[in-house]
């Protein structure tokens, strides 16, 4: 039952930043140069969440890959890496089962609202596996600089929502249009990864 309400709760804040901020992620896109497929690209400029399929690439799949290690689902050998590769999405499909989700092997939107609403709000202070999956988003999409923090692409762990995360959050929702509080709740996650 709580799972239903937190849920329905995720699925208005994205329904809401959907339509709030429409195409405010695009110029940072294509100041970038490429996404990892057209397909995502796509998505990313609409607000929609990217889906990926084995064996495909691109940044927020390291964010899932976050996500899953924080519901205990994943754990890299050395690096989270951009791939969908078969041990992340053995681990997808664990999770998809688990929380009764349909089983797709597909990274999907109902799959990240899942990850994200089971990640709950990730504030300053806290020291987790979700916190990494803000920061990786926060710095390699958004470009902002965190390692005052101690965030490192090469060094897989817990992050720390330390000062640094919190000005970039602030930072981030004050441009997405959002209320810049330095929580990332289930709307400025959304807007992180498919904004």
């Amino acid at each position: 039952m709580a799972r239903t309400a937190r849920t329905v709760t995720a699925l208005i804040a994205a329904g809401g930043l959907t339509a709030g901020i429409g195409l405010a992620g695009a110029p940072a896109l294509a100041a970038e140069g490429a996404g990892p497929s057209a397909q995502v690209s796509t998505a990313s400029q609409s607000g929609e969440w990217p889906e990926y399929t084995r064996g495909q690439m691109g940044w927020d799949v390291a964010v899932a890959k976050y996500l899953l290690w924080e519901q205990g689902y994943y754990e890299p050998y050395k690096v989270v890496d951009h791939v969908l590769d078969d041990r992340a999405l053995d681990s997808l499909m664990d999770y998809q089962q688990d929380t009764d989700l349909k089983v797709t092997g597909v990274l999907d939107a109902r799959s990240w609202e899942f990850l994200v609403e089971d990640a709950g709000p990730v504030r300053q202070g806290d020291k987790s596996y979700a916190v990494s999956a803000v920061q990786t988003a926060l710095s390699q999409k958004h470009g902002y600089d965190l390692a005052e923090d101690g965030y490192s692409s090469d060094t897989p762990g817990r992050g720390t929502f330390g000062s640094a995360t919190h000005d970039a959050v602030t930072g981030f929702q004050q441009e997405a249009g959002l209320e810049a509080d330095g929580e990332v709740d289930a709307a400025t996650f959304k807007a992180l990864v498919a904004g």
